[in-house]
């Protein structure tokens, strides 16, 4: 099973590849349909890839810690 982490770190692997991809007119095949509905749709599609992903990497390394914390104690 991925942890919230990983599936974070890949939303925000996804967001900065396809922002950087773009200035090159390219884009990752996974997210083509990203500019479907214009640029600055796509703009904010690739910046709530990018937070959404900051913020589930953010908290899963807090569980991830908690949960060391928990094993340390018992």
């Amino acid at each position: 099973m991925f942890s919230l982490g990983f599936i974070g770190g890949l939303l925000l692997l996804l967001g900065l590849a396809s922002a950087g991809l773009y200035f090159g007119r390219l884009n990752l095949s996974v997210l083509w349909w990203i500019d479907r509905w214009g640029p600055s749709v796509g703009w904010v599609i690739r910046v709530a890839l990018i937070l959404a992903g900051a913020a589930m990497l953010v908290v899963g390394q807090l569980r991830k810690r908690e949960r060391q914390r928990r094993e340390e104690a018992d």
